[in-house]
């Protein structure tokens, strides 16, 4: 079943021009867990997002759900390692986006081309119609494209920084900079 998601997943992703989910993981030294709460409070900070903080099994698992975004952070720290796991799932928000941008610039085509060609036959406007389908859907492909680009680095630079702060750097907040 892994495999059909996965392959969905890529479909997707592979239509929309940019993945809707991100998975980053690392590995640092290992942290106590009573330097969880400063760790906790660094991802808040980073993240500019208030989330639930839960302490299960020696682990941290700091969530943020909202309608637009799933943003889960965990945190689990062996006797030599800490590995730092970052799951964002930003499915509704691409949905509306791109949609809302793929349906707002098909109206707008629709609306300009009826009013500057006035067409008088079925090709015409046909034609009107397909130029907006087709440049709707770039523009909205490459809008989203742009964003999840800029939200993966945003998470590549928080991993960095959570992996800092486990190895023990003074300037973990710089990182992430």
């Amino acid at each position: 079943m892994a495999d059909v998601k996965s392959e969905h997943a890529a479909w997707i992703s592979s239509l929309l021009g940019a993945p809707m989910r991100f998975d980053l993981s690392a590995s640092g030294k290992a942290i106590e867990p009573d330097q969880y709460g400063e760790m906790a409070d660094l991802i808040t900070g980073l993240t500019h997002r208030r989330g639930e903080v839960l302490d299960r099994n020696g682990c941290l698992d700091w969530r943020n759900l909202s309608d637009v975004e799933s943003l889960q952070i965990t945190v689990r720290s062996d006797q030599d390692q800490a590995h730092v796991r970052i799951r964002a799932d930003y499915a509704a928000m691409t949905f509306f986006a791109f949609f809302a941008i793929l349906f707002s610039g098909m109206f707008i085509a629709a609306a300009l081309g009826g009013f500057a060609f006035q067409p008088s036959t079925f090709e015409g406007m046909a034609l009107i119609g397909l130029v907006g389908v087709v440049g709707s859907y770039a523009a909205a492909r490459t809008i989203w494209k742009s964003f999840a680009q800029k939200r993966h680095r945003d998470l590549q630079r928080l991993l960095d920084a959570l992996t800092a702060f486990a190895n023990g750097a003074k300037d973990y907040e710089e990182v992430a900079q």
